[in-house]
Parts: C-alpha cells; structure tokens; sequence
C-alpha cells in the first residue's frame, strides 16, 4: 500500500512540475499565443495520463479499504446517466407535442373535440 501511495504522490508532483513549467512559459514568452495552443494539448495528454494514474493507482486503494469497486460505481454511474438522457429525451418529445396541440394519440386536440361532440 506505501508503495502504491508513494507512485500516486510521484505522478502528482510530476504532473504539477509539468503545468508549472507550462505556466511559466507562457507567461514569459513573447510568443503566448503558440505557448497556449501547446498548452491546451499538453493539458489533454495530461489528463488522459493522469486517468490512467487514478486507474492504477487511485482504485485499489478505494477497493482495499473496502468501498465498492469503482468499476462497478462507474457502470451503475453509466446506466444512471442513460436513464437521465431518456428521460431528457421524453421530457422534450412530451413539450413538443404540447406545444403542437397534439394528444397522446397523434391527434390535435380539437379534431378530437369535434369528434366527441
């Protein structure tokens, strides 16, 4: 566990060296306009390295002090946010058919008047 401890703070110090040397450099470079472009992707690479440092390293720790796998976490995370982007999806279909006039039935609302009365 020390070990694993010991790599995380390692990859963490490393990752603040790099955004500091990043900083500094645009800050005093003429030419800020390329530094920041160069920055932008420096900070994608980062994150995706960063990701894979908390896969390594961050998740047994969580799992060896007995919480729930964050596997597992992120699949129920997953089918949570599916549930969430059908119901945003039925929540717009249903405002659009209020504000058409449509019924249920794909029927305007006084089409189907006329035919009750």
């Amino acid at each position: 566990m020390a070990g694993l401890i010991q790599s995380w703070r390692q990859a963490a110090d490393a990752y603040i060296a790099a955004f500091g040397q990043v900083t500094d450099t645009l800050s005093a470079s003429p030419a800020g306009e390329r530094v920041s472009r160069e920055s932008e992707k420096t900070y994608l690479g980062s994150r995706a390295t960063l990701a894979e440092i908390t896969r390594s390293t961050y998740e047994p720790l969580v799992e060896m002090a007995g919480g729930v796998p964050l596997t597992e976490f992120r699949r129920l995370m997953d089918l949570v946010q599916g549930l969430h982007l059908r119901m945003d999806r039925i929540d717009d279909a249903l405002a659009q058919l209020k504000s058409t006039g449509a019924s249920a039935n794909g029927l305007p609302e006084e089409k189907r008047r006329k035919k009750k009365a």
